[in-house]
């Protein structure tokens, strides 16, 4: 029953995964105790019926789970970037924008955020750039656009 719970209603995956953790937990245990009695055939068989399982329904996440991890991490890494430059804590910042531009290049935000990180520490040349970059990704970014014109409007001092 927990297995369907886990796979097919989303809202009961989290108590799921705690039920299916114990139960997984006590088989460990277990055979491991068997083990020490000399009695392999058991936990064996627990093991062939684990493998098959894994090699009949997959055990790899499929790619929508694995874009929602960089949906998420791209999610906190905005709100990290805007938290600490709202501080003034502009080196973490940067590091987190650098850190979210690595990772994920061809998010055209990760280069806007960057650019941010850029102008608030008064390095409008690298802002310009990543400002460019974000363009190039996605030409309708507004708010790149808007940047990069006032930056480009700006009198040099």
């Amino acid at each position: 029953m927990w297995v369907i719970m886990f796979f097919i209603t989303d809202r009961y995956r989290l108590p799921a995964v705690a039920c299916l953790t114990v139960t997984a937990g006590f088989l460990i245990k277990q055979a491991i105790y068997e083990i020490k009695e000399k009695k392999f055939l058991r936990p064996a068989g627990w093991f062939i019926l684990a493998g098959l399982w894994v090699y009949l329904f997959g055990w790899k996440p499929d790619q929508s789970l694995i874009d929602m991890y960089w949906r998420i991490f791209a999610k906190l890494s905005k709100a990290n970037i805007v938290y600490n430059l709202q501080i003034k804590n502009n080196n973490l910042a940067e590091k987190i924008a650098k850190d979210y531009e690595k990772l994920l290049p061809q998010d055209p935000d990760s280069h806007f955020f960057l650019a941010c990180v850029y102008a608030q520490k008064g390095n409008m040349n690298d802002a310009e750039k990543e400002l460019v970059k974000t363009l190039k990704l996605k030409p309708d970014h507004h708010y790149a656009r808007e940047f990069l014109d006032e930056i480009k409007n700006r009198p040099s001092n």
